[in-house]
């Protein structure tokens, strides 16, 4: 069962800090990430407090697994 904590907490640091790397890049180019949205790709950028609510998100989500993985140590 702590193994699988363990790998679980992996998994989710990879997540969050997928997360965390794209809103860092959509922080430094907004209206480079909104082209990259097919669906809409000509309308306004995302507002920088959205893009630092995201980075958040995805510190916090791979904080969660940090813990998951010290959960899961002998």
């Amino acid at each position: 069962m702590k193994r699988l904590l363990g790998l679980a907490g992996w998994a989710v640091v990879a997540l969050g800090a997928g997360i965390a790397v794209f809103s860092l890049w959509a922080l430094l180019d907004p209206a480079g990430a909104q082209l990259s949205d097919d669906a809409n790709p000509f309308a306004d950028p995302p507002s920088t407090g959205d893009l630092i609510v995201r980075l958040a998100g995805g510190l916090a989500i791979a904080a969660s697994g940090l813990w998951l993985i010290a959960r899961g140590e002998p």
